[in-house]
């Protein structure tokens, strides 16, 4: 933070100005992330077929790479269990469930290593 005395009768203005340029700052990085711009059924089977393409080259591997775990495992246990273990029904853990049960072994052997 500012130090008040160092900056006396500015500082209010200056407080002003860094919050008007902060808020611009995160309006427009979300503009460009894209985000909201797709409905949730969008949303939602977009993530559908990315979990799908990710079952399919996982296939039969024990790890995304071959039997050693990788940094790329690590990274996708981290998104995939947060499917898998949320406290809550979600679409794609249906897609997961009835569609890629590779994934969820995927996801248990992991767990268990």
């Amino acid at each position: 933070m500012l130090p008040q005395e160092a900056f006396g009768f500015f500082y209010p203005i200056l407080i002003y100005w860094f919050k008007r340029k902060f808020v611009s700052y995160v309006s427009s990085a979300l503009a460009w992330s894209a985000l909201g711009k797709h409905s949730r059924e969008e949303q939602i089977n977009i993530g559908s077929d990315d979990l799908r393409a990710i079952s399919k080259f996982l296939g039969t591997k024990h790890y995304f790479t071959g039997f050693k775990p990788t940094r790329i495992d690590a990274t996708l246990f981290a998104v995939l269990a947060q499917i898998v273990y949320a406290p809550y029904e979600n679409d794609h853990l249906d897609v997961i469930k009835n569609e890629c049960p590779n994934l969820l072994e995927y996801v248990e052997r992991i767990k268990n290593r």
